[in-house]
């Protein structure tokens, strides 16, 4: 394969890091609740609003495929996106080092106009767009919850600052790429153990998936479209807490959406187990208070397994549509990152 991304090989200490930060995420969580108050919310929880928040991550879903289609320039049909996308996510799911990620790259790279490089690159956008999102809804969010300390609301600001700062920073780099390149090459050719020119290649990849922002509208169209994917996701968030009995409002659901993004950033087992569920619950009794503390674990459960449902299923759909198989991918994904 002539066009792929270097991936660094991850040595099993690595898994086990993540298995472990997991593992210590459900002990903390596990000293935090009563555990039999816990399954109790867990079995008397509303299930109507938990399927309906099971669609709302769906429609979540949808959403996203415009995005993606759209930062590959329309050059692929939808329903080819929606599937590698919805393949991708399900496998970071079930798989370590988010090999997931590298699998949607190879099955969108096999899409004729597309190759490797453009999908890896439109993926990198992706989560830059979803990082400002998190950080631009954090500052709002803290507005209207007065239980948080101040430190807590400063780092909100500080958050909202570099939200700003980014999307300009997204921008110029989009539009000025050989100022970039030759930036990058001045600060490179400083640092004696750096390969410039595998560094470079790098920012090459990352440049090519800026396309889309080398225009007002584009920019636009991207930076909204961001945010309004992310309305399903608030709304699944606040619908599953009402389930277990939780007093939530708007405010509440986004900042736990906040937390939780930041919290699974974290290395963990894959699925983010323990570490998803302890983000949340910490969220929630922060703001709340103790005395909800199972009911912020259970609605922590109850959204992951639902999560994960749904990935499985769409997932599995994907494969279907797609025409491969769970075993002939994990075999592609060991030979590209071998590469």
């Amino acid at each position: 394969m002539n066009e792929t991304i270097k991936q660094p090989k991850k040595s099993s200490a690595s898994l086990w890091i993540g298995i472990g930060i997991s593992v210590l995420s459900l002990v903390l969580l596990w000293q935090l609740i009563d555990v039999e108050e816990a399954i109790h919310e867990i079995s008397t929880a509303n299930y109507r609003l938990v399927v309906l928040g099971g669609l709302a991550q769906v429609v979540f879903l949808i959403l996203r495929t415009f995005r993606w289609r759209f930062i590959l320039k329309n050059e692929v049909t939808w329903s080819q996106v929606f599937h590698i996308q919805n393949i991708g996510y399900m496998l970071t799911m079930l798989l370590p080092f988010r090999l997931g990620d590298l699998i949607r790259a190879f099955l969108i790279g096999k899409v004729k106009p597309l190759n490797f490089m453009r999908g890896a690159s439109s993926m990198v956008l992706e989560r830059i767009l979803d990082l400002l999102v998190i950080v631009i809804l954090f500052p709002f969010a803290i507005q209207g919850i007065e239980e948080l300390p101040d430190q807590v609301r400063i780092a909100g600001n500080l958050f909202g600052a570099a939200a700003v700062i980014g999307v300009v920073m997204l921008v110029v780099m989009a539009n000025a790429p050989d100022f970039v390149r030759r930036i990058a090459t001045l600060l490179l050719d400083l640092v004696p153990f750096m390969d410039t020119a595998v560094w470079i290649e790098r920012l090459d990849g990352i440049l090519s998936g800026l396309d889309s922002l080398t225009s007002f509208k584009s920019t636009a169209y991207l930076l909204i479209s961001s945010v309004v994917i992310w309305i399903p996701i608030i709304f699944s968030y606040w619908i599953t807490m009402l389930a277990v009995g939780i007093p939530a409002n708007l405010n509440i659901a986004v900042y736990t959406v906040c937390i939780a993004a930041f919290g699974v950033a974290i290395p963990s087992s894959p699925g983010q187990i323990g570490v998803f569920e302890a983000a949340v619950s910490l969220a929630l009794i922060s703001i709340v208070g103790q005395s909800i503390s199972s009911a912020a674990a259970s609605f922590g459960i109850i959204y992951h397994v639902v999560q994960f449902i749904v990935l499985l299923a769409v997932g599995s759909l994907g494969l279907v549509a797609q025409g491969e198989s769970f075993g002939s991918l994990i075999q592609q994904s060991r030979e590209i990152s071998s590469q």
